[in-house]
């Protein structure tokens, strides 16, 4: 993910972004901890699953390689039951796939607080660079759920992506304007195999502690997007979360 050329400073740059969405599993579903009820976490607590998505090259009007992780949150989460995705966009200048939107159906405002808070100062939530990619949608314009082994996510909205970087202070005014729209699209993440299980800690630009533990299955994955794929689905690979836990821990008070 590092590039040397782009010096300590861009290094430290990327690192913090990508940690914003690091996806990377372990560990089973759980009842809220005592300190999660004490105010000092914000946990998540349900389902899940990740894919890539490779697209054939020569249409500049969309990328073509993106990440996505879906998660069908349950109500014992901080903010009650709601759905959720996380787009991610390989940046070949950055050698690295940059989180760059959130899509959530929540209908607790609190939620939405939250992830300004958190992700503050990255492409899904910068206004001071106009992009204003965190998007609130309703239950009929997205949707997640879980049925045994197979989840399902799909979004049936168009959304439109600023990713202007050319208006971002720092390091990455290089890699110039990245904006592009998301169409609708549906995603079938199917299990199969043995469980394992994963873990992931790391840090966001504003400071929090994001630990993921997830137990995984190997999947086999359905994506259809009309305008980016014709009328077939695109087969790929992927990973279903089984049980997911993701925990907010706050920065020390000053």
């Amino acid at each position: 993910m590092n590039k040397k050329v782009l010096g300590t400073v861009l290094a430290l740059s990327l690192a913090a972004i990508i940690a914003v969405a690091a996806v990377v599993p372990a560990l089973a579903h759980g009842n809220k901890s005592d300190d999660d009820k004490s105010g000092s976490l914000t946990t998540f607590y349900g389902s899940g699953g990740n894919v890539k998505l490779q697209l054939p090259p020569g249409d500049p009007s969309h990328p073509t390689d993106l990440d996505f992780v879906v998660f069908d949150f349950d109500r014992q989460s901080t903010f009650g039951s709601f759905d959720a995705m996380i787009v991610a966009l390989w940046v070949p200048k950055l050698n690295g796939y940059v989180p760059v939107a959130v899509v959530s159906n929540s209908p607790n405002p609190e939620f939405f607080n939250h992830a300004h808070t958190v992700l503050g100062g990255t492409p899904p939530w910068n206004p001071a660079a106009e992009m204003r990619n965190i998007f609130e949608v309703s239950d009929t314009e997205f949707e997640v759920h879980k049925r045994g082994d197979v989840l399902t996510a799909e979004l049936t909205v168009p959304l439109d992506l600023a990713l202007n970087f050319s208006k971002v202070t720092g390091p990455l005014k290089f890699l110039g304007d990245l904006s592009f729209t998301l169409p609708p699209i549906k995603i079938e993440i199917r299990g199969f195999d043995s469980t394992f299980k994963d873990e992931a800690v790391s840090k966001t630009l504003s400071g929090y502690t994001i630990t993921q533990n997830t137990i995984n299955k190997p999947a086999w994955v359905r994506v259809w997007s009309t305008p980016w794929l014709g009328f077939a689905p695109q087969y790929t690979t992927g990973t279903l979360f089984v049980h997911v836990t993701r925990t907010y821990t706050p920065p020390p008070a000053p």
